[in-house]
C-alpha cells in the first residue's frame, strides 16, 4: 500500500482509530492535550466551585439542630455509638465503618456513654454536620467527575447544580445516615479511576499508579461502610476489564506496559479494597471485646477469643454429672427448655426447641441411664456410643422423645420432642440417648472416642424410637414461646448435617480447677474472626427475609420516577407542626431515568457490537465520541447501582428505602450533563437553553418544597396541592394550625 493510499484510508476511519499494519485500531490511551483540557481548572471554574461550597454548607445547616430526637437512621447509629463506647460486642447490620466513624466523632466531643438517643452529653449536630460535610465535597467532586468525562465547564456546572438543588441528597444529608458518605466515596472511587484510566497520557505512570490507588481506597471504604459498597465494587472492576481489553489491543502499548496497567489494578482494586475492609473489622472487632447476648451468634472457636464469654477456657472432657449446652451444628441454635407447655397436653410436656441466644435454660446435666450407676465425686468421662440422659438444669426435667406428630414437620416418620418429669422421675426407654462421634465433622486432634467439648461433633440417638434429635430453621407458632425458637424433632432418617450437635459450654467441679490442660484453649486467626463475622452479618439479613405477602418486592421500581417518598419526622404539635419527607426532585429525576433509557434502547445494540477487536465505530468526530463513552459509563454505573434492589431477596432481606437509590441517581446525573454537551457541541444556543430551562424547573422544585426539606411551617392547601403522586404520604393536616394563626 501506497503513502498515498494509506494517508486516503486513515482519512475515513472514525475519530480515535488509527492504521495498523495489518487492520485499524483503537488509540485506548488518550492524547497529553484530551488529558490536559479535561482537568484543567480555569479561575472561573474555581469562583463557582467556591461559590457552590458555600451555598451548599448554608443549605445543609439550615435546622440542622431540629428535631432533637433522632429520626431515619439516627436510633440504630446512636446504639452502635453506645455500643462501642461500652465495648461490647455485636452483629452490625452493615459493615461497620460509617458506625466507628460517627463513635470517633462522639468521643471526640466528650460523650461519655448515655444512654441510646439523644442525651446531654451526645453533640448530635456535631454528628449530623458529619453528612453535611459530606454532601459539600459530593457537590464539588461531581463537578471534577463531569470535567474528566468530557464536559466543559459551563456543562458541568449546570450537572453540578442539579446535585446541588436535588431535594432528597439533602434532605437525608442533614442527618446522620450511611448513604451520604457512600455516594462520597462512590465519587472518589469514579474521580481516582478517571484520572488513572480513561485519562492518564502514560497510562502505566507513577501519577496513573496514585489515582487508582486512590480509587482502591475509596472502593475499600465503600465495601467496609455499605452492602452496596459490592456494586461499586464491581463497576469499577468491569470497566476495568473493558479498559484493559483496548489497551491491548493499541499497538502503540508494549506488552510490558500492559502487564504493569494489569498488576497496579490488581493490587489497587482487589488487594487494597480487601486489606481495607479487615482493617475496619479488625478495629471493630477491638472495640467490642465484652460478651453480649449477641455472641451466641458466634461460634465457639470464635467466642473463646472474648475473655468474659461462657465458652472461654471452657472445660474439655466430657463428663457424667457435667452441665453443658447442647449446640447445633447447622442453625448454631442451643438445644432448649422453658416452662411453657406444649398445647393440650395433659401431661405437662415442656416444650423444646432450638434457642438462638445463651441463656440458663439452655443448660443440661449429663446423667447415666442408671442414676444409681452416678458415684459423686467421681471422674467419668462420656465417649462415643455412651448412653446418657438428659437432665435439664433449672425445670430438673428429662429429656423425652414420644412417638407423636411434632407440631411444624408433621411427617409421619417424625416424632415429639419435649423435657417432662422431675428428679425423681424413673423414665424409660424413650429417656436414653446413645451419642454418635461423626468424624468427620470433627475437629479434635484427640482420640475420636472421646467427646469433647467444641470439638467434636456428634448425633443424639433415642433408644426408644431409634430417631435421631434434628433440628433446622423452621419456627415453632410464635404463640407457643416467648421469642423466636427453631423446632426441634427426632427423625429416623434425618439429613447428616441437620443432626449434628456438640457441647460449648462445659462446666463440671471435678474438672474446671484442674490442670490447663483440662481446659481448651483457642488461638482463631484474626483473619477467620473477620470471615466469620462477615458472614454472620450476611446471614442474620438472609434470616430476617420476609415473605412476599409482608412486603412489595417491587418498591425500588418506584424510585426512579419518583413515586415514592418517606416520611422522616411528623409533629402535630399545635402551633408547631412540621414535617420531614424525603423526596427526589422531580425534574432531576425524570431527567435522569429520561436520557438513560433513551441511551440504553438507542446505543446498547452498536455498543455490543465494539466487543469485537474488528469493529469500528461509525463516528466521525471527537464530541459525539466523547458522548458516547460518557453515555454508557453513567448507564452502566446507573444499572449496577440500581438493579440490586430490585431482586426480591434484596428487598425481603434489607430495609430499602428511596435514599439506596441515591448512588444511581449520581450516575443518572452525569449522564444528563453529559448529553448536555453533545447537545451543546452541536447547537450551543439551544443546548445552553435547555440547560437554563432544567435547571430553573429544578430550582423551583427545590423552593417549593424546602418545608419537606427543612421542617419548616407550611401553608396546609399548598401542601396538599404539592402531592404529585398518591404514595407522598406526607400528613398536611400537621399544617393546619398555621391557617388559624
Amino acid at each position: 500500500m501506497t503513502s498515498e493510499t494509506t494517508e486516503k484510508v486513515a482519512e475515513k476511519l472514525p475519530y480515535g482509530y488509527s492504521l495498523g499494519i495489518q487492520r485499524p485500531y483503537y488509540q485506548a490511551v488518550a492524547s497529553a492535550a484530551t488529558y490536559t483540557r479535561r482537568t484543567a481548572l480555569s479561575t472561573t471554574d474555581a469562583i463557582f466551585l467556591l461559590m457552590i461550597a458555600l451555598f451548599a454548607t448554608l443549605t445543609s445547616l439550615v435546622n440542622i439542630e431540629k428535631p432533637r430526637t433522632p429520626l431515619f437512621q439516627e436510633p440504630a447509629i446512636v446504639e452502635t455509638i453506645s455500643n462501642y463506647y461500652n465495648g461490647t460486642f455485636f452483629v452490625p447490620a452493615h459493615p461497620p465503618l460509617v458506625d466507628l466513624v460517627y463513635y470517633m466523632l462522639a468521643r471526640f466531643s466528650q460523650y461519655q456513654g448515655g444512654f441510646p438517643g439523644f442525651s446531654n452529653d451526645l453533640a448530635y449536630v456535631f454528628l449530623r454536620a458529619f453528612g453535611v460535610i459530606c454532601r459539600v465535597f459530593t457537590i464539588i467532586l461531581s463537578f471534577f467527575v463531569m470535567k474528566n468525562a468530557g464536559c466543559r465547564g459551563t456543562t458541568a456546572m449546570f450537572g453540578t447544580s442539579l446535585v446541588l438543588f436535588e431535594n432528597s441528597m439533602l434532605t437525608y444529608a442533614k442527618y446522620m445516615n450511611t448513604e451520604t458518605p457512600y455516594v462520597l466515596l462512590c465519587l472518589i472511587a469514579v474521580f481516582g479511576f478517571q484520572r488513572g484510566v480513561l485519562m492518564a497520557p502514560q497510562p502505566a505512570s507513577f501519577t496513573a499508579a496514585l489515582y487508582m490507588t486512590l480509587s482502591g481506597l475509596s472502593v475499600g471504604c465503600a465495601i467496609s461502610l455499605h452492602w452496596a459498597g459490592v456494586s461499586t465494587w464491581a463497576f469499577l472492576l468491569i470497566l476495568s476489564a473493558i479498559r484493559m481489553w483496548y489497551v491491548a489491543g493499541d499497538i502503540r502499548v508494549s506488552s510490558s506496559t500492559v502487564f504493569r496497567i494489569a498488576v497496579t489494578k490488581a493490587a489497587t482494586l482487589l488487594v487494597l479494597p480487601l486489606t481495607i475492609y479487615f482493617a475496619v473489622f479488625s478495629v471493630h472487632l477491638s472495640l467490642t471485646s465484652k460478651a453480649s447476648p449477641m455472641l451466641s451468634y458466634m461460634s465457639p472457636h470464635f467466642k473463646a477469643g472474648i475473655s468474659d464469654s461462657s465458652v472461654h477456657g471452657t472445660t474439655a472432657p466430657l463428663c457424667f454429672g457435667g452441665a453443658v449446652t447442647i449446640r447445633h451444628l447447622a442453625t448454631g441454635a442451643y438445644l432448649h427448655s422453658s416452662n411453657h407447655t406444649l398445647p393440650n397436653s395433659p401431661d405437662s410436656k415442656h416444650i423444646v426447641s432450638g434457642y438462638g441466644l445463651e441463656d440458663a435454660s439452655n443448660e443440661w446435666i449429663i446423667e447415666r441411664k442408671d442414676r444409681s450407676q452416678m458415684v459423686p465425686g467421681k471422674f467419668s468421662q462420656v465417649r462415643d456410643l455412651t448412653v446418657v440422659r438428659l437432665l435439664h438444669r433449672v425445670s430438673s426435667q428429662y429429656l423425652e422423645v414420644a412417638n407423636e406428630r411434632p407440631p411444624v414437620s408433621e411427617q409421619e416418620y417424625n416424632n415429639l420432642v419435649f423435657s417432662t418429669g422431675n428428679i425423681s422421675y424413673a423414665g424409660s426407654v424413650n429417656n436414653n440417648f446413645q451419642l454418635k462421634v461423626v468424624r468427620d465433622f470433627s475437629t479434635s486432634g484427640l482420640s475420636s472416642t472421646r467427646i469433647e467439648s467444641i470439638d467434636v461433633a456428634f448425633q443424639i440417638n433415642n433408644l426408644g424410637t431409634g430417631c435421631f434429635l434434628m433440628s433446622h430453621d423452621a419456627m415453632l407458632p410464635s404463640d407457643w414461646t416467648a421469642s423466636a425458637e427453631r423446632e426441634v424433632f427426632c427423625n429416623n432418617s434425618p439429613a447428616l448435617e441437620n443432626s449434628l450437635w456438640y457441647v460449648e459450654k462445659n462446666e463440671n467441679e471435678h474438672l474446671d480447677s484442674d490442670a490447663d490442660a483440662q481446659h481448651i484453649r483457642f488461638a482463631m486467626p484474626h483473619w477467620k474472626r473477620v470471615v466469620e463475622l462477615s458472614y454472620q452479618m450476611a446471614r442474620m439479613l438472609w434470616l430476617k427475609r420476609k415473605s412476599s405477602d409482608d412486603v412489595n418486592t417491587g418498591v425500588a421500581w418506584t424510585w426512579p420516577v419518583p413515586l415514592t417518598g418517606m416520611t422522616l419526622y411528623q409533629s402535630l404539635e399545635l402551633g408547631h407542626g412540621s414535617i420531614v419527607f424525603g423526596v427526589g426532585s422531580l425534574p432531576t429525576y425524570f431527567l435522569a431515568v429520561g436520557f438513560l433509557a433513551t441511551f440504553i434502547a438507542t446505543k446498547l445494540p452498536q455498543m455490543m457490537k465494539l466487543l469485537s477487536p474488528y469493529a469500528q465505530r461509525k463516528v466521525y468526530n471527537e464530541a459525539y465520541d466523547t458522548y458516547i463513552n460518557a453515555l454508557w459509563v453513567a448507564a452502566l454505573g446507573w444499572l449496577i447501582h440500581f438493579y440490586p434492589f430490585t431482586k426480591p431477596q434484596v428487598v425481603q432481606s434489607l430495609e430499602l428505602t428511596p435514599a439506596n437509590y441515591l448512588p444511581a441517581l449520581m450516575f443518572g446525573i452525569l449522564g444528563v450533563a453529559s448529553t448536555m454537551e453533545f447537545v451543546a457541541s452541536k447547537n450551543f444556543v439551544a443546548g445552553s437553553a435547555m440547560m437554563v430551562g432544567f435547571l430553573a424547573a429544578a430550582f423551583y422544585f427545590f423552593l417549593t418544597y424546602k418545608a419537606l426539606i427543612y421542617g419548616m411551617a407550611w401553608d396546609e392547601a399548598a401542601c396538599w396541592a404539592s402531592k404529585v403522586f398518591p404514595d407522598w404520604d406526607y400528613d398536611c393536616t400537621a399544617f393546619k394550625v398555621y391557617e388559624a394563626l
